[in-house]
């Protein structure tokens, strides 16, 4: 039997862990001084292994309840791990184990990391697949669970994992401010609402880009509104790095790695049967500002997509401190209603309600 203690309190104990362990603690902890107690019948030689995982899950957030739909990107990150896994548990026990892509550049964390930086990973994942409930997602690394938040999916049609042939839009009054109004647009490639103002228009689509190696899904090549914490999204048969280039309306251009090489088993045909072709980067849209911004995706420097985005912010790179709530009559379908909330962690409204 193993017991983790701190200041002569108990926090935590087990005796089957199974998997050839006669005990396993799983435990997060803060800096301070940790007590192991062993304690058997006839105990002999035996070997402890103590190990520390510096990370955190941070989409969805480590520790929250929060609304889920649509297509997002299970993100975070780790300083050092030979594989990172995020497990979705259903409400009845059984659970999916989905491989992130690992290693893309995260400069925040390298005072914590002794200096290394390409400890983000991330996994384009729509929701519509697990169906509507409440579920549990855990990231692990190298099996160990570093991060847990527990989500509930809501689908505009829950018979379908992937909504084509519809539209719809709302305003929203009064948002974010009294006196003050934005736009909600259905977006089919982010299989939720885009954030707009009520009198923009879609910008001009670009000169088109098309290779029958890779393909840049979303922001869906051509143009689209953009708000808030989106997914740039798409699949490459092979590359060493897969870099979005993104160009700004006042004429700056920004290069950003995604994280590349994550299950794409619908596109693997394409690819002589690889299925590892996947990816994808959360972005916030709010840090480029509002405008038209030309992105252009590109596989060790062969562009293979490319999207003219019109981008509306609510005034600040991250919005706190505010709720909304709006409603889409006739959506999905004539006599539906469907309700959206605002997400701060999304930075957008996300569907919580179709009757």
């Amino acid at each position: 039997t193993g017991q983790l203690e701190q200041d002569g309190v108990v926090l935590a104990t087990d005796d089957n862990s199974g998997a050839g362990n006669n005990f396993r603690i799983d435990a997060p902890v803060t800096p301070g001084v940790y007590y192991v107690a062993v304690r058997g019948r006839a105990p002999g030689p035996y070997t402890l292994v103590v190990r520390l995982v510096q990370g955190r899950l941070e989409t969805p957030t480590t520790g929250t309840t929060s609304a889920q739909s649509g297509l997002s990107v299970l993100r975070g990150w780790v300083c050092e791990a030979d594989l990172v896994e995020i497990e979705l548990e259903r409400a009845d026990g059984t659970t999916s184990l989905l491989e992130p892509a690992y290693g893309t550049a995260r400069g925040d964390t390298a005072s914590t990391c002794g200096g290394e930086s390409n400890t983000g990973f991330g996994l384009l994942w729509n929701w519509n697949i697990l169906g509507e409930g409440s579920y549990t997602v855990r990231a692990l690394a190298d099996d160990i669970v570093f991060g847990e938040a527990t989500v509930t999916v809501t689908m505009p049609d829950p018979s379908e994992e992937y909504l084509t042939d519809v539209s719809g839009q709302t305003i929203v009054p009064d948002f974010p401010e009294t006196g003050q109004e934005v736009r909600l647009v259905w977006s089919q490639s982010l299989q939720n609402f885009s954030l707009t103002t009520p009198d923009a228009t879609l910008p001009p689509r670009p000169a088109s880009v098309s290779v029958p190696w890779g393909t840049l899904e979303n922001p869906v090549a051509g143009s689209s509104f953009q708000s808030g914490l989106g997914v740039i999204s798409g699949w490459v048969c092979e590359a060493e790095a897969v870099i979005l280039e993104v160009t700004t309306e006042a004429g700056i251009t920004y290069d950003l790695e995604t994280a590349y090489g994550t299950a794409r088993a619908d596109a693997a045909e394409r690819c002589e049967g690889n299925a590892d072709i996947g990816f994808g980067l959360l972005f916030n849209w709010n840090l480029f500002g509002a405008g038209v911004h030309t992105l252009r995706a590109l596989a060790d420097g062969e562009e293979f997509g490319r999207a003219a985005i019109r981008v509306t912010t609510l005034g600040s790179e991250y919005l706190t401190g505010v709720s909304g709530q709006a409603e889409v009559v006739d959506f999905p379908a004539a006599g539906q209603t469907t309700t959206l909330e605002w997400q701060e962690a999304a930075q957008n409204f996300v569907i919580t309600g179709v009757e």
